[in-house]
């Protein structure tokens, strides 16, 4: 078991260095004179994610002066083999609060297509397809994260069911 903490440690150490070192700007060498506070981070951003179970693409749009508050809308597609073998492909709007670091995450599925690939069917907000967002994340600098989440459905019967994802993402 402390082994297993221990490479833990050291997996999280070895991202978060190379997180610090992808994320050198030209600024970074510069005199004092010139802060990240003036050259500021961008409103809107693209990204791109995958999982053990999920992939997508997507768009950020950042409230704070910083990291700390955003909004993300993706599309992603899901194959769960865990629970009983579906497809989605979904789309949430998830709003990420807290520091430039760590945030917790709400939000939910606006659009939901579910189903085997041979027989989709299309659940808007209301319908059978409705999830609620939870999770937690954490952002290493400005381009890598990593998302869990669990989506939740919000109508009983429901054809979805609980999803886990774990997912890294890839901000541009």
């Amino acid at each position: 078991m402390n082994k297993k903490i221990f490479l833990l440690v050291l997996l999280l150490s070895a991202v978060f260095c190379f997180a610090d070192q992808a994320n050198l700007d030209e600024t970074d060498f510069q005199p004092t004179s010139v802060t990240k506070k003036q050259v500021g981070w961008r409103r809107t951003t693209f990204f791109v994610h995958g999982g053990l179970f999920d992939i997508g693409a997507g768009l950020k749009l950042r409230f704070s002066r910083e990291n700390g508050v955003y909004l993300t809308t993706d599309i992603r597609y899901q194959y769960n083999i865990v629970i009983e073998p579906s497809s989605y492909i979904r789309i949430p709007a998830l709003f990420y609060l807290g520091g430039n670091h760590f945030h917790f995450v709400t939000g939910g599925t606006i659009i939901n297509v579910v189903g085997l690939i041979e027989s989709f069917q299309f659940s808007p907000i209301g319908n059978y397809g409705a999830e609620v967002a939870n999770g937690i994340n954490v952002d290493f600098g400005r381009h890598f994260g990593i998302d869990l989440l669990i989506f939740t459905p919000t109508i009983w019967p429901s054809k979805t069911s609980h999803s886990l994802l774990l997912d890294f993402r890839y901000v541009f």
